[in-house]
């Protein structure tokens, strides 16, 4: 993975190999904050750095972390920054889904981006002559890797956080400037390609084995550089800070976390779900139902069970994880306007069990809702 800028471009590459070192779940394979000022680059205690760069002492911070999404490493709390001229490279063998978390100046460069022809990049982004976005990936459909143009435009020596997550098993990377997952019809929705909409999951230039190094070239500078290995996706997630369900019943003051969107590659700006189910995207977040499978917020089916005086209906649901402190309820009764008796729907659960009554003909009788409510 490289970003880059020479005095004409600038990006940030990543390269694999097949290399056999194993790396344990979650482990974090290099975790710099850089924060002791050195011109040799060896001395630096995470990772093997080699290249044209330095670790400056500023006596005062050159950036402002974004307070919604942070740095990659919290604590970190000195001012140095890795300056770059030319090309630094940090060795970082993994074989599974990885995570390569940093902070990075992005200049607006004075050439276009060159054509890349290293056959072990998986995965580069540059920043163009209009300081907007580009990452060099594969085409989703066709051959040709090539630099892919995305819409975001940058301030001239701005700092963002870059956050990659490579699922090498499905051959895709997520990209994601500042929390914000890099949405285009070059990507995918799902990282396993099995969703074709638009999406922040960019094929893989090259093949699926692991990540070798990570390769920032040009004039630029870097800082808090994190690239973890993980057993699962779920291991190697940004810790973006946790927005909190608010108390009370007040479900329109709920704000949806930045790390469950990062997680389905929904970018902020997105109000609706782009799973085409026509529910919004904090809908999909409080009821818990995934906003890529397209299925909707309801009771899909009924069935009746059981003899006289011990009829039972079996509702099926769409399978729901409801956000923390709220709940999935079916609210059942014998009349419409008056649905009395209340059964919560398990997490995960694919049906709910409810009783019924009988009218005195012998018809069967039960009106149903389904609610999302505060949990007690």
């Amino acid at each position: 993975m490289d970003f880059m800028k020479t005095r004409g471009s600038k990006w940030l590459c990543a390269t694999g190999c097949a290399l056999a070192a194993a790396v344990c779940a979650g482990a974090d394979v290099v975790s710099q904050p850089f924060a002791t000022a050195t011109a040799d680059l060896s001395a630096l205690t995470s990772g093997t750095w080699t290249g044209n760069g330095s670790v400056t002492n500023n006596a005062t911070a050159l950036y402002t972390a974004n307070a919604t999404v942070g740095k990659p490493i919290a604590a970190a709390t000195d001012n140095n920054v890795l300056s770059v001229e030319g090309k630094v490279q940090v060795a970082a063998a993994t074989t599974g889904p990885t995570s390569v978390d940093m902070m990075v100046q992005i200049s607006k460069p004075d050439e276009a981006l060159e054509a890349l022809t290293d056959t072990e990049i998986k995965l580069a982004i540059g920043v163009d002559q209009n300081c907007r976005l580009n990452v060099y990936c594969a085409p989703k459909s066709g051959t040709g890797n090539a630099w892919r143009v995305l819409d975001t435009v940058y301030e001239e020596d701005s700092w963002h956080r870059v956050s990659l997550r490579f699922d090498y098993a499905n051959g895709t990377c997520q990209v994601c400037v500042d929390g914000e997952p890099q949405v285009s019809a070059n990507g995918y929705l799902a990282s396993d390609k099995t969703k074709t909409g638009d999406g922040c999951w960019y094929p893989l230039a090259q093949g699926a084995s692991g990540l070798a190094s990570v390769q920032v070239v040009g004039t630029t500078a870097i800082d808090e550089v994190v690239v973890k290995s993980g057993a699962t996706l779920a291991d190697v997630m940004p810790a973006f800070p946790e927005a909190q369900a608010p108390a009370g019943d007040d479900l329109a003051a709920v704000t949806v976390p930045a790390s469950w969107r990062v997680a389905n590659g929904i970018p902020s700006t997105m109000t609706d779900a782009p799973d085409g189910s026509g529910m919004t995207v904090k809908a999909k977040y409080v009821t818990g139902i995934s906003p890529l499978g397209g299925e909707k917020f309801e009771i899909k089916s009924m069935a009746m069970s059981g003899a006289a005086g011990d009829v039972k209906a079996t509702l099926t649901v769409p399978a729901m994880t409801p956000a923390a402190g709220f709940q999935n309820v079916v609210k059942y009764g014998a009349t419409p306007t008056a649905l009395t008796g209340s059964k919560t729907i398990p997490s995960g659960a694919t049906s709910v069990e409810i009783p019924v009554s009988k009218a005195a003909e012998g018809a069967t009788v039960i009106y149903y809702a389904i609610e999302t409510t505060v949990a007690p």
